[in-house]
């Protein structure tokens, strides 16, 4: 057997049959999707810098993953063995939620100094990396690789953050940011010819990200007041993430994303609603 065999997925399924709703919830929370959430509600209610660099390295952790997957190019496991209602695009190698996993619940693990919140963190990891396999979508060497991936990441981060975090706050950092979202998404197509819509989320969340710092700095300066009463932080999170899910669902009508630079915008202007939008309102009402 190999790395890359079905025996691992059966072995998984054979060991633990009960356990596939419990492993498709624990593949939920190393997606984008809930990542992009729990950003929002920290970003809203905890710590605005620190939402920040989480932010900065899912985006960073998410360019790689495609990148890597564009150039090793390793299909992913048959469908045929996928459980039920799942759905996975592009390629297999590295696992995204493996690799986004490491990096975003490992810097969180390495924020706390609560042995069993890091212990939490380690059990995400482990739940979600096997999640993939159990589920059928990712081969066991897709995994390794990603745990290989996420762990560099996180570990050059945590040797160069002092010197990251000064680039980051500095002026030119938003600007950058944004002329590099711009050249990839229209580049990319050209210069790769391997485009995919997967590709237009992470390039029109460069684009928003850059957008929505630049504008919140600049005419939100929101910030998070801890005197605030309970009932106000539930308030933005339950307001701010239903209406974000109204007016994406309302883009997605309007501007539907099967073509990248339309799944581009989408995802833009929902960057650019959590980091600036929401805030400025927030500010100006005293919500």
């Amino acid at each position: 057997m190999s790395l890359f065999d079905l025996y691992w997925t059966e072995f998984l399924r054979n060991l633990l049959p009960w356990a596939s709703s419990l492993f498709i919830t624990a593949s939920f929370l190393g997606s984008e999707y809930f990542f992009l959430v729990l950003i929002a509600i920290g970003y809203w209610t905890w710590d605005k810098q620190a939402s920040k660099r989480v932010i900065l390295l899912l985006l960073f952790s998410s360019l790689t993953n495609y990148w890597l997957k564009i150039t090793l190019k390793k299909p992913r496991p048959p469908t045929s063995n996928w459980l039920p209602g799942t759905t996975a695009s592009n390629y297999g190698p590295p696992s995204g939620h493996a690799q986004n996993s490491v990096t975003i619940w490992g810097w969180l693990g390495f924020q706390s100094r609560d042995k069993w919140r890091r212990f939490l963190y380690l059990l995400i990891i482990l739940l979600v990396s096997f999640s993939r396999i159990y589920i059928g979508v990712h081969w066991l060497g897709d995994v390794l690789l990603g745990w290989i991936v996420g762990s560099v990441i996180l570990g050059l981060y945590s040797v160069y953050e002092s010197r990251i975090l000064s680039i980051i706050e500095a002026d030119f950092f938003n600007y950058s940011l944004l002329f590099f979202g711009l050249f990839s998404l229209a580049g990319s197509k050209f210069l790769a010819n391997i485009f995919d819509t997967n590709f237009g989320a992470i390039g029109g969340l460069m684009i928003g990200i850059s957008v929505g710092f630049i504008l919140e700095s600049r005419y939100a300066k929101f910030e998070i007041i801890r005197s605030y009463p309970l009932w106000r932080y539930l308030f933005r999170v339950i307001f701010g993430l239903s209406l974000v899910i109204l007016i994406m669902i309302g883009f997605s009508i309007f501007i539907p994303s099967e073509i990248y630079w339309q799944r581009a915008i989408n995802y833009a202007l929902a960057a650019i609603i959590v980091i600036f939008i929401w805030p400025y309102l927030f500010t100006r009402l005293k919500i």
